[in-house]
């Protein structure tokens, strides 16, 4: 029945704008326009002009954003189980322990479907 869901696409879409609506809005938009989750993906520094904040921020609030949705997906049940054959759970453990920018881009991306 879930993997069902995973391979449509629309409905996992559902799925991760439901993630994203859970977070608060400045980084639910930059999660969005740095993974171009609805939108047309942009590049930090735009990202950054933008909000007129700097990278560093930018990264915190994106940083934050898929810390909160990999805790969702972890802490609730039904998402583990919906996700379990799509994302590696040893990634988000690490997310979790090394909170390193480039890991939580992989998860976000492995999330999303998108190849590197």
């Amino acid at each position: 029945m879930f993997s069902d869901v995973l391979d449509n696409e629309e409905e996992r879409n559902k799925l991760i704008n439901q993630f994203l609506s859970n977070l608060i809005p400045r980084e639910e938009k930059v999660l969005r326009l740095y993974y171009g989750i609805g939108c047309k993906k942009q590049e930090i520094n735009k990202i950054c002009e933008r909000f007129k904040i700097k990278q560093n921020s930018i990264r915190r609030l994106k940083n934050n954003g898929v810390t909160k949705i990999i805790y969702r997906v972890t802490k609730f049940e039904p998402f583990l189980y919906f996700f379990s054959s799509d994302l590696d759970k040893n990634l988000m453990e690490r997310c979790i322990k090394e909170r390193k920018s480039k890991l939580f881009d992989e998860f976000m991306l492995s999330l999303l479907k998108i190849e590197k």
